[in-house]
């Protein structure tokens, strides 16, 4: 994966999505979209805090709970 400014691609991309929520928290879809990023970064008790968010907000998608699930089981938290 290429890199932006020092920074891998995923990571860059969730703190865009982080930029683009200070704009719109509401939109499941940018919550959802902010989760998997982090997810993919390794940084799995944020992605948890947006795709449970994005959930709250109506997101209901197999990858929601891919990554909800994906998220619970790298962090050892399977029985929430």
């Amino acid at each position: 994966m290429g890199t932006i400014a020092g920074q891998s691609g995923t990571a860059r991309a969730a703190e865009l999505f982080r930029e683009s929520l200070k704009l719109a928290p509401a939109k499941p879809l940018t919550q959802m979209s902010c989760g998997l990023s982090l997810a993919v970064s390794g940084r799995y008790a944020e992605a948890i805090g947006h795709l449970s968010s994005a959930e709250s907000l109506g997101q209901n998608t197999a990858e929601l709970w891919n990554g909800l699930g994906y998220c619970h089981y790298q962090s050892g938290r399977l029985t929430e």
